[in-house]
């Protein structure tokens, strides 16, 4: 790097540390202890020799890192305050210094977290200025990606698991964006955060077993590093309903510190026991679910609202649910059809039938099925509640915009965001509205 003053670069490299800490291990007291330094770091990074467009850069990626702690915190309005420093920096580096790359990795990820803010926040982004393009992102981040590879750049891994991120949740593309990825971790060093994200792709882009492998492969000194991994470990493990999965579960809620998962963790754990007959541990599991952990994210929420109804569960359908999610197709359609006499015979298992059945058929690429079972799925939901209902519109937009069914794609993204479902609205209109700009 051609900077005059390298000292002050340390200054973000502490950044990246508290970032990493407060983000993973979601410490609220370290973070009431912390939050003082974004100023002070600010105001040395000011007051250094450096080159204005160093400055500029510096001062944004410490803005957009706590943006990202702030959120994570419940901390909104600090949030999107440090958003709007961190783009008016990067955009006024892009106007000023157009050949200072490192601009446009920011501006990449920035313009691409922009891009799908939920509805619930659009407010505050038109309020502060805020927004952003997929194609916008995908250009710079690649401005970027070339610059950094033909120099084997300390930021080039960040740069290209945002790419594989924004190829995955945002394009829809998430094989390619395990295939990208994976051609590129054979470079990098084994280490908690690259095997989270390398993992986290694979499920994605329905690789479960590799998802598996991929996080065994980290010695487990190192996976204990980061606690989410045993999380996202029990959910490859129960998604092919090994019996093992309650001990990388068990493990993640008495590891883990913060808050996020650990009611999803504790429904995991209710649905396994259910799945082998053991009502007492079903019970026990679900009312952790209730009193342990906090319902911020969406898989928290369901976790927790679903506990909270106790509603009848149908082990089948649970079984072909976690088989589909682990893209078992055709074990989790056997499960359903053998059991589909005594699910249909009741009424408020209909559903959730022909939704599962709906979204086995898709991961068979019969498209002609898939759309009979999940227009049955509309039709039993008169209410417009369920989010089963709801993410069958999203799955049917998914599968129009694959045959380049533009009008019928944008149809059912735009239903989508007509509903108000009683659990994963936020991510459901997320995609949706993904789904609508790709199609832009």
């Amino acid at each position: 790097m051609c900077i005059r003053d390298r000292n002050k670069v340390k200054i973000l490299l502490e950044n990246y540390n508290d970032f990493f800490r407060l983000f993973i291990h979601e410490n609220k007291v370290f973070y009431s202890k912390t939050k003082h330094l974004k100023a002070e770091r600010i105001a040395k990074i000011q007051s250094s020799s450096l080159e204005d467009e160093w400055k500029n850069f510096l001062q944004a990626e410490i803005h957009l890192q706590w943006a990202l702690v702030h959120l994570k915190m419940e901390d909104n309005f600090a949030a999107f305050q440090s958003t709007r420093q961190a783009l008016e920096l990067l955009e006024s580096n892009k106007v000023n210094y157009p050949n200072f790359k490192y601009t446009y990795k920011s501006l990449g990820i920035l313009h691409a977290i922009l891009s799908t803010i939920p509805e619930s926040f659009t407010w505050a982004t038109k309020l502060m200025g805020l927004s952003g393009t997929i194609k916008e992102a995908k250009l710079e981040l690649d401005v970027f990606l070339q610059f950094a590879e033909s120099e084997d750049h300390m930021m080039l891994d960040e740069a290209i698991a945002a790419k594989a991120f924004m190829l995955a949740y945002l394009e829809n593309k998430s094989v390619e964006a395990y295939q990208y990825l994976s051609k590129r971790m054979v470079e990098v060093d084994p280490n908690p955060l690259m095997t989270f994200i390398h993992a986290r792709i694979a499920m994605r882009a329905g690789y479960n077993d590799a998802t598996i492998n991929v996080i065994q492969s980290l010695p487990i000194d190192s996976r204990k590093k980061l606690p989410f991994l045993e999380y996202l470990l029990g959910i490859a493990k129960l998604q092919k309903l090994d019996d093992g999965a309650d001990s990388y579960f068990l493990n993640y809620v008495s590891t883990f510190h913060g808050s996020s998962y650990i009611k999803e963790a504790y429904q995991k754990l209710a649905w396994n026991a259910l799945i082998k007959g053991n009502v007492i541990k079903f019970e026990k599991y679900r009312a952790l679910c209730i009193t342990k952990g906090s319902a911020v994210t969406d898989e928290d929420k369901q976790a927790q609202a679903e506990a909270n109804r106790g509603v009848a569960m149908h082990p089948a359908l649970i079984q072909a649910r976690l088989l589909s999610d682990g893209n078992y197709a055709i074990l989790a359609e056997k499960k359903l059809i053998a059991q589909e006499s005594s699910i249909l015979s009741d009424p408020k298992f209909r559903l959730e039938y022909f939704y599962r059945l709906a979204r086995i058929y898709q991961l068979q690429k019969n498209k002609k099925k898939a759309l009979e079972n999940f227009e049955r799925s509309i039709r039993e939901d008169p209410t417009m509640k369920s989010f089963m209902s709801c993410n069958a519109l999203l799955q049917m937009g998914i599968m129009f915009e694959e045959v380049q069914d533009i009008a019928q794609a944008r149809k059912f993204y735009k239903l989508v965001l007509d509903r108000s479902p009683d659990q994963y609205a936020r991510s459901l209109h997320q995609k949706a509205k993904a789904g609508l700009l790709r199609l832009k």
